[in-house]
């Protein structure tokens, strides 16, 4: 008996309506969308220059960035020089020169400071002077001068 349900026959002329065909291969319609989608995801992935829908710009771009990374990358190591070994020589003679410069900036403030409080020490035991000025008195006017 050849009968079929109504559900079968709409299934069947769904499944042979949303059919494809391609390259002697029979997809339905969402096996050829999940294929299409990892081949587009597959191709997203290769670098820009090997992409089948890169544009312009994304293909310029990826060269200039190649160029760059090509030319900053270390091709060989860089010769050991002489620098490295008298890095440390240097280095503490710097540290000791700048340490003798401190201390003599220290030593000459400290000595200069001495001097100044020893004189001033020196000064105070000192008798005050007894020294007088003498103005003539034709050139002092009594009349026109005041005092407090």
């Amino acid at each position: 008996m050849a009968t079929t349900n109504c559900y079968d026959r709409l299934y069947e002329n769904m499944k042979n309506r949303l059919t494809v065909v391609e390259s002697d291969s029979e997809y339905t319609l969402g096996e050829y969308m999940l294929k299409k989608a990892e081949h587009k995801k597959t191709q997203a992935m290769l670098p820009v220059s090997e992409r089948s829908f890169a544009t312009k710009g994304e293909r310029a771009l990826a060269i200039v960035s190649s160029f760059v990374n090509d030319k900053l990358t270390i091709k060989k190591p860089p010769v050991k020089d002489k620098t490295i070994k008298a890095f440390p020589f240097r280095a503490s003679a710097s540290a000791f020169l700048s340490a003798l410069v401190a201390c003599s900036f220290m030593l000459c403030f400290g000595l200069i400071g001495a001097k100044m409080l020893s004189s001033a020490a020196w000064g105070e035991d000192k008798a005050p002077s007894t020294v007088v000025a003498e103005i003539p008195l034709e050139e002092v006017d009594i009349e026109t001068t005041y005092f407090c």
